[in-house]
């Protein structure tokens, strides 16, 4: 076999060149046969595309399906994002169709994991205060999602807490703004797969 050096340059070009990843799988699209919202809400709002992404804010700005991409949050064919003003703790608990709540940390049986938990003095999220829940697998399993947007603490001086909810399911996203008035209250949103 004669050296390398002496070889033609496009034969060298595709022996180096790595082989192509194989293509992403294919899913079906994924439309919710229900969304129930609180009465006092504003209506669901669907992507308007505002500009570049931006971080934090639980919204997809640029409208390519995906919430807070690029800052650092998971995403998957689901994704609940929630977000709001730094000082009142607000937390975001998201049931899946076998009723288990997603924990920071733990995968529920119906894939459901929570990236982030923000609002206490000592949570890491610096004052960026985003919770992220998203499915981690493949196929997200039927039934109804359960999702609790909840004051826990917050000043006088801090109500109302106003909320804003970025909700993905499949390439579609939704944004949607909520108001808690005292600590404790929670509202509820929910869909069916």
């Amino acid at each position: 076999m004669p050296p390398l050096r002496a070889w033609p340059l496009a034969l060298v070009l595709v022996a180096c060149r790595a082989p192509l990843p194989p293509p992403p799988p294919v899913t079906t699209e994924l439309e919710p046969k229900t969304i129930e919202l609180p009465a006092a809400s504003a209506p669901l709002a669907a992507c308007t595309p505002t500009g570049v992404e931006l971080c934090f804010n639980a919204v997809d700005d640029n409208c390519n399906g995906v919430i807070d991409e690029g800052c650092g949050v998971h995403t998957g064919l689901l994704q609940i994002a929630m977000a709001w003003e730094k000082g009142p703790d607000v937390d975001l608990n998201v049931t899946d169709p076998t009723g288990e709540m997603a924990r920071p940390g733990d995968k529920t049986q119906g894939g459901l994991r929570k990236d982030r938990d923000c609002g206490s003095p000592n949570d890491g999220c610096h004052g960026q205060n985003l919770e992220n829940v998203h499915f981690d697998g493949d196929a997200p399993p039927k039934g109804r999602y359960q999702i609790e947007v909840r004051l826990q603490r917050a000043n006088p001086d801090q109500l109302p807490v106003r909320v804003r909810l970025g909700l993905r399911i499949g390439a579609r996203t939704h944004t949607l703004e909520l108001q808690l008035s005292h600590p404790g209250e929670a509202q509820i949103v929910a869909f069916t797969l």
